[in-house]
């Protein structure tokens, strides 16, 4: 019996986060036929040229990649925004009755009825109950891996005290962020002037803090203890949301995440290490690429009474995985 494919629609199929999306959607063979869309920001300009799509390799082919519109979106019954928040903020009012959208850039966290969670909560709750139209958001990979971390680590021991470090990779800023990092990096070899239009600043061989740039912006510190306090409203028991301190390094890709923590009494290190299931060693960009879930390396108690933690998640590949996995949830009940 052949499956019916639902279309869909990938909004920013051409930045890094839609691509990986493309990828974990072949991967987990999902029933829909997917159609790709630039962001709009990334969409040729009216006087650019005539001609709305162009080729794009994307998995092992080529295929069309359209500017999207009202028009091109009426018939999706499933729509991933991957890129840009503001196209998602665009878009989102244009999308049919009945269309679910799944947001992986935080532009619809506004919108009435927006909600943010992990699959894993969500498969729960779908056992219990229809899910509501959405729109549904997936968390940034830093703010599930913390969230997921203090929860579990609480099973164990309450927390009174956390702060975490989290150390963003370029990757964030896309494959723009990317380009300019590996042209600084020419740059300085070559003793020339490094260019600085994306990144704000020199990053190749430094570290900058997050928001040095624009320092009366909220930044990103803010919106990702938001996000953690949001996922942690659905645990079991009360959990302590951590301070947070963003650093902006010369990685390519992945979050490195420095976490430290004091607990009510005394507990066991080791023991600890061994219910989170860490690894013998702390976990670098290299060792998480292309994994799905977050990698915690040992607990260690310092001279204080406090412990430390080192965790790396996959930026790109958590989202997408998340996001995935939230629309299988929603095609299986839409089918039965």
């Amino acid at each position: 019996m052949m499956t019916m494919r639902r279309p869909a629609a990938i909004v920013g199929a051409d930045s890094l986060q839609g691509r990986e999306l493309g990828l974990v959607l072949r991967q987990r063979r999902l029933p829909v036929t997917p159609r790709l869309f630039s962001s709009l920001k990334t969409a040729p300009a009216a006087d650019e040229s005539a001609e709305t799509r162009r080729l794009m390799e994307f998995g092992e082919e080529a295929q069309w990649i359209e500017t999207p519109g009202a028009a091109e979106l009426a018939e999706m019954g499933l729509v991933f925004f991957a890129d840009d928040a503001a196209t998602a903020r665009a878009l989102y009012p244009a999308l049919p009755a009945g269309c679910a959208a799944i947001d992986l850039t935080g532009g619809l966290a506004d919108i009435p009825g927006a909600e943010l969670t992990s699959a894993e909560r969500l498969e729960a709750r779908s056992l219990e109950r229809n899910l509501g139209p959405g729109p549904w958001l997936t968390p940034n990979a830093a703010a599930l891996t913390l969230a997921r971390t203090l929860e579990r680590l609480s099973e164990s021991a309450r927390i009174e005290r956390a702060a975490a470090v989290v150390i963003r990779p370029v990757s964030q800023q896309g494959q723009a962020g990317i380009r300019e990092l590996h042209e600084q990096a020419r740059a300085l070899l070559g003793f020339q002037p490094v260019p600085t239009q994306v990144l704000g600043g020199q990053l190749a061989f430094n570290l900058r803090p997050e928001g040095i740039n624009h320092p009366d912006e909220p930044g990103e510190a803010r919106q990702l203890a938001e996000q953690i306090e949001r996922l942690l409203a659905e645990a079991e028991r009360p959990v302590i949301v951590p301070a947070l301190r963003i650093l902006d390094a010369p990685i390519f890709h992945a979050y490195l995440i420095t976490l430290w923590f004091e607990t009510a009494g005394t507990v066991d290190a080791q023991g600890l290490s061994h219910w989170m299931k860490s690894a013998a060693a702390d976990p670098d960009a290299l060792a998480i690429a292309d994994a799905e879930a977050p990698a915690p390396g040992p607990v260690r108690k310092d001279e204080q009474g406090g412990y430390w933690l080192q965790l790396a998640a996959d930026d790109l590949k958590i989202p997408s995985v998340e996001a995935v996995r939230i629309a299988e949830l929603l095609l299986l009940q839409a089918k039965g």
